[in-house]
């Protein structure tokens, strides 16, 4: 607890309490303070306004990266291509990122299952996954892509915020002689 005097000067309408806050490396959740004015010269407190709450906003959220997904794609039905996102160190705090897919040379419509939403990595948490359905198939046809974009982070920052899915075909096209 420390004690500071403030002087509003005849004429001003307010003045400015400056307090100073040690930063540090810790991911740590924000953390509040309250200022209490308890004595006042040439004036009056109001009964609601002696008090005020200030907040230290946490800053040193893990790194959030995807992992990219290659798998067979299958002749019929879904595959689940789980994408895992991974945080550089565990926080106390939930981490929470939206993402959404991308076509590559896959396509949404007839490939995979667009996805859009946010993720949320509890408290504790190393990891979350990502899950995208891609659609199985008979056409012969390359390896496609699609990606998982990753945007908006809280409780953390993006280092690698883009997934790569690769499609790898299963169905070799027919031979005609």
């Amino acid at each position: 607890a420390a004690t500071s005097f403030i002087t509003i000067l005849a004429g001003q309408p307010s003045g400015q309490i400056v307090i100073q806050v040690t930063g540090d490396l810790t991911d740590e959740t924000d953390e509040n303070f309250q200022v209490t004015m308890t004595s006042v010269t040439n004036a009056t407190l109001a009964p609601v306004a002696f008090q005020a709450l200030g907040t230290i906003t946490d800053d040193d959220g893990p790194t959030i990266s995807i992992a990219d997904v290659t798998l067979v794609e299958g002749a019929a039905g879904t595959t689940v291509f789980a994408f895992t996102v991974t945080l550089s160190a565990i926080s106390p705090q939930p981490v929470t990122v939206n993402y959404v897919t991308a076509d590559g040379t896959a396509s949404q419509i007839s490939d995979y299952g667009s996805v859009n939403a946010q993720l949320i990595i509890p408290a504790g948490n190393p990891s979350g996954t990502i899950n995208v359905p891609v659609f199985g198939d008979t056409t012969g046809e390359a390896n496609e892509t699609f990606f998982v974009n990753l945007s908006a982070p809280v409780n953390g920052s993006i280092l690698d915020g883009q997934g790569l899915g690769t499609i790898t075909t299963d169905d070799l096209p027919g031979l005609s002689i």
